[in-house]
């Protein structure tokens, strides 16, 4: 049983919501290889929506609302652009040297670094 109106702080509502990733591709003979445990995609994520409901002159309804989310990831992966071979490189996090490259589909015909919008 209520008593009164409901005061402005009463009128907020908050919830939170998780979701923790793991995921991998592997043939079925490597599924327990060292290889397929260092190529899993892991990550943790956190949604807090915070929103209220406020009535201005009994006839005009104002929901303000803010949503906070937050990503985690436990690998990283670093990326440069080589103007010399037009091509974005992959670095090894161990060496910080190149590890592969490819060439974003965009930019494939075109031969200078400017030319792809960069």
């Amino acid at each position: 049983m209520k008593l009164g109106k409901d005061r402005w702080y009463e009128k907020i509502s908050m919830s939170y919501s998780g979701k923790i990733t793991n995921s991998v591709n592997a043939s079925e003979k490597n599924i327990f290889s060292r290889e397929t445990l260092d190529n899993m995609r892991n990550g943790v994520q956190h949604s807090i929506p915070v929103q209220a409901s406020f009535n201005v002159f009994n006839y005009l309804n104002i929901t303000p609302s803010v949503n906070y989310t937050e990503r985690w990831y436990f690998k990283k992966t670093d990326r440069r652009w080589n103007p010399e071979t037009n091509k974005v490189e992959t670095l090894d996090p161990s060496t910080d040297s190149t590890a592969s490259t490819t060439t974003p589909p965009r930019c494939r015909s075109r031969p200078t670094f400017t030319e792809c919008g960069r």
